[in-house]
């Protein structure tokens, strides 16, 4: 029984913050300081699908991680109302993944971990996912801004993360549109046939030296539910719903805006870690309305994205397009980096690709 000086801790319920590889963001309510501590890992298990006995938890700012004893009570961790709780898989752990296993497998979904007997392993990934990283070479180069210090934690800032979906791109589409509108886009042909025909209707902007394709065939592209871009259809959606939106860049933690220049009054603000770019918003406690547009004259609101990308970073939740390395599924050659990638692909016509790690 935890007391304190021989007194009993009345009960409390507790609203927390659950973040993990799963979501970056997912509330757990009704949470008795009187359960036990194994009873909160069963649900936390279930919620982030990491395994019980291979759980890590850490809370505070820096997290820190905790020591569990399943049997104390709840009351026993120090928890708060609207504490945030991390739950990561123990590397340390004999039965964790082997080192090396990438993000990438983790976005794709369940996949085939089982190594071959001889020579690096291979992670089958989603293809298409690479591909259109690949051809997202029309993606504004990220501009270079002093990263500030900030030693806060952004209990409200959330991540809409799509890597779980069956299509992750068309999903990004909805998401991005949800953000726009702050309601579910019941698909993501409507944004395609935006993007389309905004290029469509201005061939002299949209050239083929900025899309890197003539403009007719790239029409024909981004209508495929498959094709997903970068910076060109982020810019378009930008004027169309006459918002700002920042892009914060996971590997770098750099910041790039696009309609800056058209003193638009609010902002959608995005994490891109180097495949996906995911919509952010605020997910109050209360349960009031969730925010997903932001003013741009609250320059805290970019500091708290970027603590949120810092703990994406070190999390290592991000790809490293210049430097993972590749295996053509066709002819077998390894390549380095998305521009080898790219090359490889434009002379033979091989789109079939699966990455590599050693």
């Amino acid at each position: 029984m935890s007391t304190t000086e021989g007194v009993e801790l009345a009960e409390k319920w507790l609203a927390l913050r659950i973040k993990s590889k799963k979501s970056q963001s997912t509330i757990l309510r009704d949470v008795s300081t009187k359960q036990t501590v194994h009873e909160f890992i069963v649900k936390l298990a279930e919620m982030t699908d990491v395994p019980e006995d291979k759980m890590m938890i850490l809370t505070g700012f820096p997290p820190k991680k905790i020591e569990l004893d399943r049997l104390a009570l709840l009351e026993s961790l120090g928890l708060s109302n609207q504490d945030t709780v991390i739950v990561e898989l123990d590397v340390n752990s004999s039965a964790a993944p082997a080192a090396g296993t990438s993000l990438l497998q983790s976005q794709a979904g369940k996949v085939d971990q089982t190594p071959p007997t001889n020579g690096p392993s291979e992670a089958p990934v989603r293809n298409q996912l690479i591909i259109n990283a690949l051809n997202a070479s029309t993606v504004k180069e990220l501009e270079t801004q002093k990263v500030p210090t900030v030693d806060i934690d952004s209990p409200e800032l959330s991540r809409a993360l799509t890597s779980s979906t069956p299509s992750a791109p068309s999903y990004q589409r909805q998401n991005l549109s949800r953000g726009a509108n702050e309601h579910e886009d019941p698909g993501a042909t409507h944004t395609r046939e935006l993007i389309a025909a905004t290029v469509a209707s201005d061939a002299d902007r949209f050239d083929e030296a900025m899309l890197g394709r003539p403009n007719a065939d790239y029409v024909q592209w981004i209508m495929k539910s498959e094709s997903w871009g970068g910076g060109i259809e982020l810019s378009i959606l930008s004027e169309f719903y006459e918002f700002e939106m920042a892009v914060v860049d996971i590997q770098s933690l750099h910041i790039c805006k696009f309609g800056e220049d058209k003193n638009y009054s609010e902002r959608l603000l995005l994490l891109y870690d180097g495949i996906h770019y995911d919509p952010l918003y605020f997910d109050p406690f209360d349960g009031s309305k969730i925010q997903t547009k932001f003013p741009t004259s609250d320059s805290s609101i970019l500091d708290k994205a970027i603590q949120l990308g810092r703990e994406a970073k070190a999390a290592h939740q991000f790809t490293d397009l210049s430097n993972f390395s590749l295996k053509c599924g066709v002819c077998y050659q390894l390549l380095k980096g998305q521009t080898e990638a790219q090359a490889h692909a434009k002379q033979t016509g091989h789109t079939n690709f699966s990455e590599i790690t050693q």
